[in-house]
Parts: structure tokens; sequence; C-alpha cells
């Protein structure tokens, strides 16, 4: 974050390169939220890409704050509903320390049986 008296501008790094339009502009659009939630004026933010070592600017305009919002009530609409929804396989899954929970190649995008998101699991084996 970054204050100059009565304004904040969040900075978010991602380590690949930036994408217009993309997820890390709705999570900084959440950040700028909150920031507007504490009393502060959020008119842009920044998306800093460590790929390119360079620094984006992003306006926060009401178009970016809806999609931030319609997100977060996407998520507590999944929260509601206790079911998990399908897995999507995906080359970002290669890597991932949760692919042994997820099963992506396993389901692929089908639908899984109801799971119950309360109940404790074995936790799966970690590929650090």
């Amino acid at each position: 974050m970054e204050f100059t008296g009565g304004t904040a501008a969040p900075v978010e790094y991602k380590v690949g390169r930036y994408r217009p339009g993309g997820p890390a502009e709705v999570q900084l659009a959440g950040q700028a939220l909150c920031l507007m939630e504490a009393g502060f004026e959020v008119p842009v933010g920044y998306v800093y890409s460590v790929a390119e070592h360079r620094r984006h600017q992003v306006v926060i305009d009401p178009d970016l704050v809806a999609r931030a919002i319609e997100a977060a009530e996407a998520v507590r609409r999944l929260l509601a509903d206790q079911r998990l929804p399908p897995a999507r396989h995906g080359t970002r899954c290669r890597r991932c320390s949760l692919r042994d929970d997820c099963l992506p190649e396993v389901t692929g995008g089908r639908t899984r049986p109801q799971v119950d998101l309360f109940s404790p699991r074995p936790l799966g084996s970690w590929r650090d």
C-alpha cells in the first residue's frame, strides 16, 4: 500500500506477466474496497509484474469495483451451497500443492459427488 494523506493506492505483486483485465485487477479492486471502507480515496492501484520488472497502473473505476463485488458474491454462493464445484484441469494444476485433494484429472470438469465441506479429511501430500 502507498499512502498520501487521505489517498491510498494498493500495490499487488505478481510473479508472472501482467494481463490487462485479468484476475489481478479484480484482486486489486478488492483491496481498494477495503481501503475505501476505511475512509481512504482510492483512484488508482498498481500491479507489479516481477517477470516484466514493471508496475502497471490500474484505474479503480465503478466497473472494476462491480467485478470485485460480483466475485465476492460468487464465493459467498459457493460457500452457502456447501458443495465443491467441479475441478477444471489446466496447466496451472501441474505444480499445485492441492492437486492431491482436488484431483482435476479424475473429475475432468465433471460434477463431483456431494462432499461435506465442514468435515475433516485426510491431508494430501505436499510437493514443495
